[in-house]
């Protein structure tokens, strides 16, 4: 079977069977283009968004979460260093990221894994550092309106990583302070 049968207005025929060349264009074309018409540029783009995805993969766009930013930094009260606890950085609209508050106030934050930080936005933070004394006994080192974002007061724009963030809470004269509670009649 040659080429012989197809319409020559367009391509000119050099050898049937190893390769054409479009008169128009000069590329070379191969038979299969030619037997199947429009085939060689659907190809040609089918590879091209092919080769476009791998090397976007090769490159590292990323791994198809939001972009994130490390975020670290440290929790004072009144000056001095809170001595543990969990912050939780919530943006308008997408995931938030957490930590733990270790010793001297420090903290790294997480939004899926590792120490990836937090999505750029802006985020309003909530801060809990508590310690359970007994079933009835909660001791707070940070009052507990820092505990609900909503009451926090506190938000930060997340723009660029960070390792110096510094996050101010005060007790306004007041002091950690014992709360009496009830988590032993949960579950009756």
């Amino acid at each position: 079977m040659g080429f012989s049968t197809l319409p020559t207005t367009q391509f000119e025929l050099r050898r049937p069977g190893i390769a054409i060349k479009d008169a128009e264009t000069g590329i070379m074309l191969s038979p299969y283009t030619v037997q199947h018409g429009t085939l060689g540029r659907g190809l040609a783009l089918c590879l091209a968004v092919l080769l476009g995805w791998l090397g976007a993969m090769v490159v590292g766009c990323g791994d198809g979460r939001p972009k994130r930013v490390a975020v670290s930094g440290q929790v004072l009260i009144d000056g001095k260093p809170l001595p543990g606890g969990n912050i939780k950085f919530v943006p308008y609209g997408a995931r938030p990221s957490m930590g733990t508050i270790g010793e001297q106030g420090h903290f790294t934050l997480t939004c899926f894994d590792g120490e990836d930080g937090a999505i750029p936005g802006m985020h309003r933070i909530e801060i809990v550092s508590n310690e359970v004394l007994s079933q009835t006994a909660i001791r707070w080192y940070a009052p507990k309106k820092y505990a609900d974002f909503l009451t926090s007061g506190l938000e930060v724009d997340v723009t660029v990583p960070t390792d110096t963030l510094k996050i101010h809470l005060t007790w306004n004269g007041g002091k950690p302070f014992v709360e009496k509670v009830d988590m032993g009649s949960e579950g009756k």
